[in-house]
């Protein structure tokens, strides 16, 4: 919106030359499109060509009605990228919790799984909270007690190897992440799938 209020500021109607303001826009929009090529569908869906621009400049006499008219295309673009991103956005979680799924055994840091979609931490963390309402270290943790669950039902596995399966080191720190999330250590919850099996 800015950009289209400086093309418009302190003109009047004798001032204006509507090929300069049909050529700035069509320059704004030009270098809005090789930024995102998925929008020049939308050119022609909602005919804002050069040929088209210049046909509704003609048809609109006051300064006032050109500017309505510039804003409401500019808008229209502006819905179009949020409903993109959000989308865009969608994926990139979608993606994160699958990477998550395949590697969850292994060591898992932010910043790493962050890199894989060139974004900052920061962005991804936040990104991450938004769509699913819980951070990223805190999905990582629930989806490797539930991997540790999962296992324990197999009475011959030994705590220590469910342990490093599903990524711990050593058995202090698996056995206070999983106490964390169910209330009960490995052993305890273990011991009730024994008196249940009973």
């Amino acid at each position: 919106e800015q950009t289209i209020q400086q093309i418009f500021h302190g003109l009047s109607p004798e001032q204006l030359s509507r090929e300069e303001i049909r050529q700035a826009f069509s320059d704004f929009q030009y270098s809005l499109l090789q930024q995102n090529s998925s929008l020049i569908p939308i050119v022609a869906r909602y005919k804002l060509t050069d040929n088209d621009l210049s046909a509704q400049i003609k048809n609109l006499p006051h300064l006032s009605q050109l500017k309505k008219k510039v804003l409401q295309i500019l808008f229209l673009y502006i819905d179009q990228l949020k409903i993109q991103q959000k989308q865009n956005d969608a994926y990139i979680v979608k993606k994160a919790q699958s990477y998550i799924s395949q590697h969850y055994s292994e060591p898992l840091m932010l910043a790493d799984i962050a890199a894989r979609f060139r974004l900052h931490p920061n962005y991804f963390s936040s990104l991450f909270k938004k769509q699913l309402n819980i951070t990223v270290r805190e999905y990582i943790l629930r989806l490797r007690i539930q991997k540790a669950k999962e296992l324990m039902a197999d009475p011959d596995l030994k705590l220590i190897d469910i342990a490093l399966s599903v990524g711990y080191q050593d058995a202090a720190h698996f056995n206070r992440a999983f106490k964390n999330v169910t209330g009960l250590s490995p052993s305890q919850y273990r011991e009730g799938i024994k008196l249940n099996l009973n």
